[in-house]
């Protein structure tokens, strides 16, 4: 279970939720990113005791944790709404496109392999950088790591789903902006409450351009 904070909650708010999930049997842990401040609780204690105390603090949402089978449940509802979206728009596009896609759209070049999708051009990756491209319709990040060496993987947090990653080139690692997970280039999660690794993506690089092909590397 989680409490939602704001990322500016001030430290005394804070530890007042800290000092009543742990009245309440929880053992809390907190966490600061840029958009929220999550306090993480682990144990079994009173969720309704602490539900009615933090009733008067606006601030404080109470997030509960979803067991395995309300979980995937959520998350294949999340999937086939985004698929139909995705479906209804593409069909939508085509309709609209097609009759002038003879004219402005010249012949297609073969890619390095029948299973690959163009991702950028080499130049568009310098050392130490990334991009979101996307690959068979939801959005991946591609990372120039240096020395020719490329990673891809899904752009899409594994913890709700909800949120897109970001590149952080100093700490040379992956970033969740909406609860402060952590991935490495290998997609492991270094820092919670994302618990399921990302979806790597295979990369094949040309003389100018970088694909992304199914599978992991």
């Amino acid at each position: 279970m989680f409490v939602i904070l704001p990322s500016d909650a001030p430290s005394g708010l804070v530890d007042a939720v800290c000092a009543k999930a742990a009245a309440r049997g929880w053992q809390p842990e907190t966490s600061r990113g840029d958009e929220q401040t999550i306090v993480a609780l682990a144990g079994h204690g009173d969720r309704l005791g602490l539900e009615q105390d933090l009733s008067g603090e606006a601030q404080a949402e109470l997030v509960p944790l979803l067991t395995g089978r309300e979980y995937w449940k959520q998350r294949l509802i999340r999937r086939v709404v985004g698929w139909l979206a995705a479906g209804l728009g593409l069909l939508t596009a085509v309709a609209l496109l097609m009759p002038a896609l003879g004219f402005l759209v010249p012949p297609s070049r073969s890619t390095p392999g029948a299973d690959t999708s163009r991702a950028a051009l080499v130049r568009e990756l310098p050392e130490g950088s990334a991009r979101i491209v996307r690959f068979r319709g939801r959005p991946a990040l591609v990372v120039h790591h240096g020395e020719g060496r490329y990673f891809a993987l899904s752009a899409i947090c594994t913890h709700m789903e909800d949120c897109q990653l970001e590149w952080d080139a100093e700490r040379a690692q992956i970033v969740c902006p909406c609860h402060g997970c952590v991935f490495d280039l290998y997609g492991n999660v270094c820092h919670g409450p994302a618990s399921v690794p990302l979806e790597r993506i295979g990369t094949e690089r040309s003389a100018a351009r970088v694909y992304l092909r199914e599978g992991a590397p």
